[in-house]
């Protein structure tokens, strides 16, 4: 499911400008991309989520926002979810919007 969505990110992505707009489209499509139950039973998620974004989002702007979440925000985000805030919310605690 994550590499689905994770290509869903870059196809959506795709339109937009560089710059806040774009590193706030990219939190909010992966905080989407996330659900507490996938959270609870893959213990390998973060490792998943860094190898695809390296591997499908091979573009130097997007990839650079991508290892941000997962590399410095993955515990917060997952905690955040855990604790049912909202993407759009999340992202701004995070200062990625």
């Amino acid at each position: 499911m994550y590499t689905f969505t994770t290509y869903l990110l870059f196809l959506s992505i795709i339109p937009l400008s560089h710059g806040k707009g774009l590193e706030c489209a990219v939190c909010q499509q992966f905080v989407e991309g996330l659900d507490k139950e996938e959270i609870k039973a893959d213990k390998n998620l973060k490792k998943k989520a860094e190898r695809d974004c390296r591997q499908i989002l091979d573009m130097p702007v997007i990839d650079d926002y991508c290892v941000k979440l997962v590399d410095k925000e993955f515990d917060k985000i997952t905690q955040m979810i855990l604790n049912d805030e909202k993407p759009d919310v999340i992202c701004k605690k995070i200062d990625m919007c």
